[in-house]
């Protein structure tokens, strides 16, 4: 799942992730549009408060393309 597809999600949004990720919302905002990639650190922090579903991979689109290729 992208980030993006999980703000998207009811209940979900940028404010309250970058809130628990101790970040901007514009942070969270620009890496779900895609214009930026986060730093490692912060990836971690993203996986953990997604409950897993948005991988550090997901930001390269890595799980989109494993999902096709199974």
């Amino acid at each position: 799942m992208t980030l993006r597809e999980w703000l998207e999600q009811p209940g979900e949004n940028a404010t309250r992730l970058a809130n628990k990720c101790r970040c901007a919302p514009s942070t969270i905002t620009r890496a779900a549009k895609g214009e930026v990639i986060p730093g490692r650190a912060l990836m971690v922090k993203i996986m953990h408060h997604t409950g897993g579903k948005v991988p550090p991979n997901s930001f390269y689109g890595v799980a989109d393309q494993a999902a096709h290729t199974s």
